[in-house]
């Protein structure tokens, strides 16, 4: 593991999730991908934290279709609403 600092202000997002959101396959067998998660995330504007994780849980099971679900999907939305300092 590596450890990092992060100083955040009023308004920036952090999003966490697990491998299962970004290796979600469809019916094909292709995964949903970083790439296609960050033009998720990047396409959502000023939401609330429910708002941005109820849009990518959508887009991934939109993506992922009929098919099973073969890892757990974990996210966690923070929105940083403090001062900066």
């Amino acid at each position: 593991y590596y450890e990092y600092h992060l100083t955040l202000t009023p308004g920036d997002v952090l999003f966490l999730y697990t491998d299962g959101v970004t290796e979600a396959m469809n019916e094909d067998g292709a995964m949903y991908s970083e790439e296609r998660l960050r033009e998720t995330l990047n396409a959502q504007g000023e939401k609330t934290a429910k708002e941005l994780l109820a849009a990518v849980q959508k887009d991934v099971s939109e993506y992922a279709g009929k098919a099973e679900q073969s890892d757990d999907i974990t996210m966690l939305g923070v929105i940083f609403r403090g001062e900066a300092g």
